[in-house]
């Protein structure tokens, strides 16, 4: 004859840190693009060729194409902490949805086409434009193949490809120091 013991089923508390709490990176992602997309913008607000940040222009349609990169970039980077907010993305997934066919349109896609006759346009030198014309490639591959994938309900493969255009899109925020260098 053999006893049944009655073990205690093991449960692990939920997390009860508030969703702030647990996500704190959203908030520090969301300074660090709201604040690139202001610093970013602020000399092209005025359309004022003086205050740009490029060098000397090699075409004359060089400066307006630089408008329009940072403008649908500034687009980009002040919606990509957003799009990858979890809470967001679970709670209010029509906002989500909404605000990614921004990102892509309106953002990522015009943002990266734009950047591929700005980088060869580039007065940095070779290898500056061909780490330009990378980024601007993966980045315009990564939207297209993101967009494809939400579009056929392949979620798993449409998060990780934003991830990784996100990554592309906010890469020229931490190499913005070495430009300049």
């Amino acid at each position: 004859m053999t006893a049944k013991l009655d073990l205690p089923v093991r449960v692990t508390p939920q997390d009860t840190r508030s969703a702030w709490r647990r996500q704190y990176w959203v908030l520090l992602f969301a300074i660090y693009c709201l604040g690139f997309a202001i610093y970013g913008a602020d000399p092209y607000v005025t359309f004022n060729r003086t205050e740009a940040r490029i060098f000397p222009t090699r075409v004359e349609w060089q400066y307006p194409l630089i408008v329009a990169h940072v403008f649908t970039g500034v687009v980009t980077v002040s919606l990509a902490w957003v799009q990858v907010w979890p809470w967001l993305r679970s709670h209010h997934p029509r906002v989500h949805r909404a605000l990614g066919r921004v990102y892509l349109l309106a953002g990522a896609v015009p943002a990266a086409l734009l950047a591929i006759p700005a980088a060869i346009l580039d007065t940095g030198g070779q290898s500056i434009r061909v780490a330009l014309l990378t980024i601007a490639f993966l980045w315009l591959a990564t939207s297209i193949l993101g967009g494809r994938a939400a579009l056929q309900r392949r979620l798993g493969d449409h998060r990780r490809w934003m991830l990784r255009n996100v990554a592309l899109a906010t890469v020229v925020i931490t190499a913005r120091p070495y430009t300049f260098a």
